[in-house]
């Protein structure tokens, strides 16, 4: 009888880990192109420093988010510096625009921030191609709302 009981804690205990997902999964899950907006503030910024990632997500969603990646594994993180995206409101959708990193900016990055942050001009690029991706059909483009490190 205690074998019995035994295994099927070892069950109920391998469904539960089985179940949740991966909270970097699920954070991803409210950074899906394209995430509307009607104004900068309804666009956020949410960090995830181990893994250099940053997810554009509405304001609505932005606390999930946080706490998602808050309770994620940190036991491996990459290393690599973790992007700084200026977010902005355009034509209703969220987009991000890369901040260059040696660029002096008249702040310190907030990190998780929700709007636009007080940035130069000059510190973006003057081809924004990294906040917008060609789609193949059409020659449109869509805005990005995952930003990697190097990528």
């Amino acid at each position: 009888m205690l074998k019995a009981v035994s295994f099927s804690v070892v069950i109920a205990s391998t469904a539960l880990a089985c179940s949740g997902d991966d909270p970097r999964t699920q954070a991803s899950e409210y950074a899906k192109d394209p995430v509307p907006c009607i104004q900068d503030a309804d666009c956020c910024v949410v960090n995830d420093g181990c893994h250099s990632t940053v997810y554009l997500v509405a304001s609505k969603d932005s606390a999930e988010v946080t706490s998602l990646l808050a309770s994620a594994d940190n036991s491996t993180c990459n290393r690599c510096v973790t992007p700084q995206i200026q977010v902005s409101c355009v034509s209703g959708a969220c987009v991000g625009e890369r901040i260059d990193f040696a660029c002096k900016l008249p702040m310190p990055y907030p990190g998780n921030h929700c709007g636009q942050v007080e940035v130069p001009a000059s510190c973006f690029s003057s081809s924004k191609n990294d906040t917008r991706t060609d789609l193949s059909a059409g020659g449109t483009s869509k805005p990005l709302a995952i930003f990697t490190c190097g990528g």
